[in-house]
Order: C-alpha cells, then structure tokens, then sequence
C-alpha cells in the first residue's frame, strides 16, 4: 500500500514509523527509515518578541542557499494592513545575489500602526526557474507610550489593633493615559521581605516560591526582583528547570524585566536611589541596585548605563 503525505514545513530530518497488523502474524513494526526534508533556497524572519505602536523598526529577511551553485533571487514583502513600510509600494522588490553554501540578509523598515499581531510575509523567487520560498510569521505590537507604575504602600499590624485591622485605598487619579490603553491594578500582601527571601532558600518548595510578581517600595522591588534571579541563575547552572516547570524560566524573566521596569522610575538623573520617592538618595539602596542590575544584565540585556551611573554615584559620593 502506498501512502502519500506531505513533510511539515521544516528544514530538518524526520523519522517514518511503520507498522502492520493482521489476523495471522499479528503486529509487525518496520526499522525506522529516516528522510531528509531539504530545499535549495529559503528564507526566515527576524522579527522582535514586540513593538510599541508607532515605533520604527528594523527586520530581517534571512535568504539562506544551501544549493552548490550561486543564486539571484527577488525578495517582496508583501503588505500588511495597519502597518507603514515604502517595501509595501507597488513593485518595490529588492534583488539580491547568494553565494553557494551562504547566506544574505534583507532589511526593512516598518511602522506598526494598530496594537496586536499583525501578519508579515515575505516571498522570495529565484531566476530561471530555481524556485521559490515564502514565509509569514506575527508581529506583536503592544501600546506606545511609557509605563508608569504608582505604589502605595502599607504596614499591616492586626496584633496591635485588637487583631484586626481595616486599610482604606484611596483612588489614584491617572494622568496622561494613552487612549484605547487599560490601567491595572495589583495588590500585593506579604511578610518581611527579606525574611521570605531567608525562609524560601530553605523551604521544600524554595526555587519555586522565588518566582514571584515584584512591587513596592524601592527596597521591597529590588528584593522580590532578586529572587527570581537567584532561581534562573541557580537553575541555569544546574540545568534543573523540570523541578519548577521548563515554562517558569519564561515567566521568571518576565517578572524580572517588570521589576526592573518598575525600579527605573524610581531612578534620579544622577543615577542613584531613594529608600521612598519623596526621599533623598540613599548609598547602600544604589548599591543594591548596581548588584541587582549586574546579576541581571546577561539574562535580560541591562543598558550598561544603568549600571554606570549608580556606580559613578557611588564612587564620588565616597571621595566626597
């Protein structure tokens, strides 16, 4: 019996299984046969994880030529709507030349205009009959604008108010909010901070318990964005993410980016920062902060001058 199916759309090498049943000899299993999928020429896009609205970008078109003989091929972005780019005018194409065994990368420049996924595709035809390739991959393009976190922030002491105790959270007034964009609200309840942060290096459920949302005070954010670093780190090391989940190395990076997100609007022009925003500019939170942001820079790609001017900070506050 002959069976016809199509590969799936992947450079790589599949297995095929067969296996046959009858009344008579029962189930027979065949030895694997492997086959190779493989195209003389294709093309991948580069695309950001994601883009602000409005934004001005740079992606790639990769051409790739596997083939042993040069190739002169055509490469057309084709249009999307809700997005700006000149690659997107009438006939506009851009002809480029691959070496045999290389590989040739096309940039374009886009402007998303619309928040959410929008499709890009782009083809590519080879001369004289060598072919042709295409691809479509989404773009996510979030809300413009810059993120603005408020915090208020309470002790909560049931013990000295008779064992109870009622906290009223008054309305934040918003200002400045980009339209069509929904404001969040979260509520953290915890303990002593870094008391968590002892208690969960030493619990059964430890590595787990250090992914976490960070928030608060400037102190309380650059705790609870060190746990999270404390586990990729330490989990990375030891290659031992199924004990968490492999997923939740995904969202520990998340919530580390959030958290330093959130620490940067706290941060003064001459790079230090205060225990409170209405207070003045303390050394050893800079210092936290310089620490935090070195231990983070490989996993979420700090601008090194966030980490400079606390030093810089640092150093002239000593000599003075």
């Amino acid at each position: 019996k002959n069976v016809d199916n199509a590969l799936p759309d992947s450079i790589t090498e599949w297995g095929v299984l067969a296996i046959s049943a009858s009344l008579q000899t029962g189930f027979c299993v065949a030895e694997p046969y492997n086959v190779r999928a493989w195209k003389r020429f294709f093309v991948d896009l580069r695309l950001p994880y994601s883009v602000a609205r409005n934004e001005q970008i740079e992606i790639k078109a990769v051409v790739h030529n596997y083939g042993s003989d040069d190739l002169h091929v055509r490469v057309v972005l084709m249009k999307t709507e809700g997005m700006c780019s000149v690659a997107f005018k009438d006939r506009h194409t851009q002809e480029v030349s691959l070496a045999a065994d290389s590989s040739v990368a096309v940039t374009y420049t886009i402007v998303p205009l619309v928040v959410g996924k929008l499709p890009l595709e782009v083809m590519v035809v080879g001369r004289n009959n060598a072919g042709s390739d295409r691809v479509q991959k989404f773009l996510r393009v979030v809300m413009d604008g810059v993120e603005k976190t408020e915090v208020w922030s309470a002790v909560l002491n049931p013990s000295a108010e008779g064992g109870s105790q009622r906290v009223l959270v008054g309305k934040i007034d918003l200002k400045s909010v980009v339209p069509n964009s929904v404001p969040e609200t979260f509520i953290n309840v915890r303990g002593n901070v870094l008391a968590d942060s002892i208690d969960n290096s030493i619990s059964d459920d430890s590595l787990a318990a250090l992914i976490r949302m960070p928030g608060g005070c400037v102190e309380q954010n650059l705790a609870t964005i060190t746990l999270p670093l404390i586990a990729i780190l330490y989990l990375d090391r030891t290659n031992n993410w199924e004990t968490v989940g492999v997923d939740r190395r995904a969202e520990a990076i998340q919530y580390i980016r959030r958290g330093y997100e959130n620490q940067l609007a706290y941060r003064r022009s001459d790079g230090s920062y205060p225990p409170y925003r209405s207070q003045g500019a303390s050394t050893w939170i800079t210092a936290y902060a310089v620490k935090v942001f070195s231990m983070a820079y490989s996993i979420i790609g700090i601008d090194e001058q966030q980490v400079c001017d606390p030093l810089l900070f640092l150093l002239n506050n000593k000599l003075h």
